[in-house]
């Protein structure tokens, strides 16, 4: 990535940014255009990459997977200190761990999967403010190994 590092406020800037502008960014980030597969859009730079979801022109979610730990968690104290983002809830299971904060307008979802090597995946989803989880609309995720062949 050129030396550069990302910091937590850029993921805010490139949500809601027109395309075009998000493209300018990553790529004077030090990241490489990958594909646009219908309505995303993938960029990549080494052990990091992200996925711009774009609707009329502008980005409206922002994943951005990496296996820096630091700046995992850096995105996640931006939102609950500078930010103010609520802590919707929290679970740590021994597969991964799942937290989701949000403001008025933005949920925001970080997910750590850890595996049995010594190559843990990191997560943070930024997009429009989801609904309030009820046993009703409650999705349950199971992460397991792969089966073997």
């Amino acid at each position: 990535m050129n030396g550069l590092k990302i910091k937590p406020q850029q993921l805010w800037d490139l949500y809601n940014l027109p395309a075009n502008k998000a493209h300018e960014l990553l790529i004077a980030l030090g990241f490489s255009f990958n594909q646009r597969v219908e309505n995303l859009i993938l960029y990549q730079a080494h052990g990091k990459g992200f996925i711009l979801t774009e609707e009329g022109g502008i980005v409206t979610k922002v994943q951005y997977k990496m296996t820096d730990r630091t700046i995992y968690y850096d995105c996640i104290e931006y939102a609950k200190e500078t930010l103010a983002f609520e802590t919707i809830f929290e679970e740590f299971e021994p597969s991964a761990d799942v937290l989701r904060l949000d403001d008025a307008k933005c949920t925001l979802i970080a997910m750590a999967i850890h595996t049995n090597g010594n190559h843990p995946s990191f997560g943070i989803n930024l997009l429009g403010k989801l609904p309030l989880p009820t046993p009703e609309n409650r999705v349950e995720v199971i992460l397991m190994p792969p089966p073997l062949s």
